[in-house]
C-alpha cells in the first residue's frame, strides 16, 4: 500500500518526517479501495481526537481565548496539515472562522476524512473550556 502512495517506509521511521500531501491522499484512497468500505473516511476520522494534531494541540489547548486558538491555528497550520486551510474572518465587530480541505474529489474518502478534521477542530474552538472568551 505504502508503494501505491509513492511513501518510502523509512520515512515512518520518525513522526517529524513530511510526507506530501498528496502522497498522503493517494494511500488513503488506495486503502479506502482495498477495503471496499464507503464509510472508510469516516472510521478513520473516529479515531482522530484533538491530540491527533500532534505538539500544536498542547499549544492551542491552552491558550486563552478562541480568537487565539484560531490565530495559531492559522500561523502553525502547515505543521498540521497541507490539506486543511482556516482562514479568520474578521469584520471588526464580529469573528468567525472559515475552512476548507484542498481535496479535488470532494466525495472521496480524504475528502470524507479531512470534513470530520474540520467539524472536530471547529467543535474545539466552539466549545473550548469554560473561561476561554469569543473570537
Amino acid at each position: 500500500m505504502l508503494r501505491k502512495g509513492k511513501i518510502v517506509p523509512w520515512l515512518l521511521d520518525d513522526p517529524h518526517n513530511r510526507i506530501t500531501a498528496r502522497s498522503v491522499v493517494d494511500l488513503f484512497e488506495a486503502s479506502a479501495a482495498a477495503s471496499d468500505c464507503e464509510s472508510f473516511g469516516l472510521f478513520m476520522a473516529e479515531s482522530r481526537d484533538f491530540a491527533s494534531l500532534g505538539p500544536v494541540s498542547v499549544l492551542l489547548n491552552h491558550l486563552p481565548t478562541m480568537r487565539d486558538i484560531v490565530e495559531c491555528f492559522i500561523e502553525y497550520r502547515i505543521l498540521i496539515s497541507d490539506i486543511l486551510n482556516i482562514a479568520l474572518v474578521d469584520d471588526g465587530v464580529n469573528a468567525s472562522n472559515s475552512n476548507f480541505a484542498c481535496i479535488p474529489d470532494r466525495d472521496s474518502a480524504a475528502s470524507a476524512l479531512a470534513k470530520t478534521a474540520i467539524n472536530r477542530f471547529n467543535g474545539f474552538v466552539r466549545y473550548a473550556p469554560e473561561g476561554r472568551a469569543g473570537c
